[in-house]
């Protein structure tokens, strides 16, 4: 939305001139986005969480890993999920906010590669938890 470059890109003049650049491979991760409470009852900020998931059957550690919302705002990780284990990133509104009228949410790494992104609409975030 502010016209920067996403990290990694190459400029239009390079392409033009050196041709198609070859495809990055994807980040393949264990660990995951595995929900969110994105409308929670009264005020959002320190209420709203996002739990990651580990799918591996080893300890993923994520030191400098970080959450990043449609708006580029960003909430550091650093946590260390056990094998199968869920953790907890509680959101206190200083860094991602998760809006109730939709949105996105993306999972980078320590070199800040993507690793899971999940979006969602105004009708995810409806219903105020009880």
């Amino acid at each position: 939305d502010a016209g920067d470059a996403a990290p990694g890109a190459v400029p239009i003049a390079q392409l033009i001139t050196q041709g198609p650049q070859p495809i990055p491979t994807p980040v393949l991760s264990a660990v995951y986005i595995e929900r969110a409470l994105i409308n929670p009852s009264g005020a959002d900020p320190g209420q709203e969480i996002v739990v990651l998931g580990n799918l591996a059957t080893t300890t993923q550690t994520l030191t400098g890993w970080r959450l990043v919302d449609k708006n580029a705002r960003t909430t550091p990780i650093n946590a260390a999920l056990g094998p199968g284990a869920s953790v907890a990133i509680p959101l206190d509104g200083t860094g991602v906010q998760l809006g109730n009228q939709g949105g996105n949410l993306i999972l980078q790494d320590s070199p800040a590669a993507q690793v899971d992104v999940v979006t969602y609409t105004a009708v995810d975030a409806n219903a105020e938890a009880m």
